[in-house]
């Protein structure tokens, strides 16, 4: 498998994002597609992100890291700075470890947002310590 047509991957509806999520080797539709998810906040991606049942569990935690440290990195150009945090306090009720981390290191971006590396929030380098306690 590895490969999963959606009807509109530049708009995709949130049952496309859930069933491309559970596909075993799933590959973007469109590159980029990560930029794409981004532009709307979805309790599903926190969903995602925490559930060691998704194949690509992986792939939503670095979205989430990536939706906090671009709208930073952009001044909340994205989305408002009060939307982005409702986002990340949803991500610190009663979910796994990874996703809770995620929201105390995306709150403690927020209130110093000098503290941002493009290569942590944006390439990923924080979540391969997410699973460090």
């Amino acid at each position: 498998m590895g490969f999963f047509e959606m009807r509109s991957p530049a708009a995709p509806l949130l049952k496309d994002i859930r069933e491309w999520a559970y596909q075993e080797n799933a590959v973007e539709p469109l590159q980029d597609w990560d930029l794409i998810l981004s532009w709307r906040l979805h309790d599903l991606y926190i969903d995602l992100a925490g559930s060691p049942d998704c194949p690509n569990q992986i792939y939503f935690l670095k979205l989430l890291y990536f939706i906090v440290g671009d709208s930073v990195r952009y001044n909340f150009k994205n989305h408002t700075e009060d939307s982005l945090r409702d986002f990340i306090r949803k991500g610190a009720q009663g979910r796994p470890y990874c996703v809770h981390l995620w929201a105390n290191r995306s709150l403690k971006l927020l209130q110093d947002p000098k503290q941002f590396v493009y290569d942590d929030w944006c390439g990923g380098k924080l979540v391969l310590s997410a699973n460090d306690k």
